[in-house]
């Protein structure tokens, strides 16, 4: 029951781009969403989150890599791209913390990725405050993240 309720919700999440058919029926009424940019909880209040995103996102698309079980707990690992408006190609990696119930419903959705490297710094003013405090707290200086790495 729990793969199977993985399974319709991942492919919302990999159909993005054709809405958000199916979704209710993948989430427990007080579903709690978190993500870098958002926190909320209810069904309506994921849909609204999503459908956001859906319309500031182009070309949405999650590559799943990798999903890892323990009890009604899963991680899937993913890599993102898209197209943002005024900030054009978006890419990073991600996991999120997916919490189901008995019926294979999600009761919370937990995504970890690094806005600071993968958004923030993109933007002109805050990007350029986020490089110069990374530089300063970093021990070694790395390269920036690159999507096909």
């Amino acid at each position: 029951m729990l793969q199977q309720g993985l399974e319709r919700y991942l492919q919302v999440f990999t159909r993005l781009h054709l809405g958000l058919q199916g979704l209710d029926d993948c989430l427990t009424e007080q579903v709690e969403f978190r993500d870098p940019f958002n926190h909320v909880q209810g069904r309506a209040a994921v849909q609204r989150v999503l459908q956001h995103f859906i319309e500031h996102v182009s070309e949405p698309r999650f590559v799943i890599q990798h999903c890892a079980w323990s009890g009604s707990l899963c991680f899937v690992r993913w890599d993102f791209s898209g197209v943002v408006k005024g900030l054009g190609d978006w890419c990073f990696p991600g996991v999120s913390e997916l919490h189901f119930d008995e019926q294979g419903r999600v009761l919370r959705h937990l995504d970890h990725w690094d806005a600071g490297t993968h958004f923030y710094s993109r933007l002109p003013l805050l990007g350029w405050l986020n490089r110069t405090l990374v530089a300063r707290l970093t021990a070694v200086p790395h390269p920036p993240y690159k999507a096909d790495e």
